[in-house]
């Protein structure tokens, strides 16, 4: 007897339960395999182009992912680069210009050396800082050594002390002229009186004399022989041994043309 239960049909549930009990009981042969019952959809050739198709696309896709930040990292890196290797240049360029204010002086004075030397000195008149006058060419019959250096000049200080003891120790002997190229006289006579300076100071503050002279820069000593002739040029600070040497030079000058006359 079949029970009515409001709003649900027991006949339906009944025919369900049947069906579950005959699925239960059907049998299948031994080594049976399950899949091979279903039916299976075999891909068409479209189909494997497509598919294949979509697998390059992805591989593609993610090759450019990969290159992305590599290149996002290289364009970040090039302004970079670009700055670096401009401040490079620069910094270049300055040491270049540095280099050239320092040395080309002396490179036009090594020029001014060779073609001066043997030349007759040029000829000038100066005051000494005791307002005594000092004409160039009333000096002939003894060899000179003029000095052109300056008070602000560090490898000008540094050679003073050789040239005051060679001046006491060749007296007699020789001339020595220091030729001061500093705008104020004021200074020259402190800085002398301070280091005990005495041997002769020429004070050329127009600049006319180391013109004559061509000085590009300093110090610059020249040696003239008693004849008035230029023998020798040194450029830079004049060591104790270098100035002894240059010194004996001249000297050898003026005895063989003292035997030669």
């Amino acid at each position: 007897m079949q029970q009515q239960v409001k709003g649900y049909d027991w006949t339906k549930g009944t025919k369900c339960v049947k069906l579950i009990f005959q699925v239960r009981h059907i049998s299948f042969p031994k080594g049976t395999n399950m899949t091979e019952q279903l039916p299976q959809d075999t891909p068409t050739a479209n189909e494997e182009s497509e598919y294949e198709a979509g697998q390059a696309d992805q591989q593609a896709d993610q090759i450019e992912n990969a290159q992305e930040p590599s290149e996002s990292k290289s364009s970040k890196k090039s302004p970079i680069i670009i700055a670096l290797i401009t401040v490079g240049i620069v910094l270049g360029l300055c040491i270049l210009l540095c280099l050239g204010v320092q040395f080309y002086p002396l490179a036009m004075e090594k020029i001014f050396a060779s073609q001066l030397v043997g030349q007759e000195a040029p000829n000038f008149t100066l005051t000494t800082l005791d307002g005594k006058e000092v004409t160039m060419s009333e000096l002939q019959g003894k060899p000179v050594v003029v000095n052109f250096w300056a008070t602000w000049c560090p490898s000008c200080v540094r050679e003073l002390a050789e040239v005051q003891a060679a001046y006491h120790q060749h007296l007699d002997e020789i001339h020595f002229l220091t030729v001061s190229v500093d705008h104020n006289l004021d200074t020259v006579e402190s800085f002398a009186t301070e280091r005990g300076l005495d041997f002769p100071i020429l004070f050329d503050e127009d600049g006319k004399v180391s013109g004559l002279y061509r000085v590009r820069g300093i110090p610059v000593t020249v040696f003239i022989s008693s004849e008035g002739v230029m023998v020798k040029r040194h450029i830079g600070s004049l060591t104790e041994g270098k100035l002894i040497k240059y010194l004996e030079e001249l000297q050898q000058i003026t005895e063989s043309s003292g035997e030669t006359n």
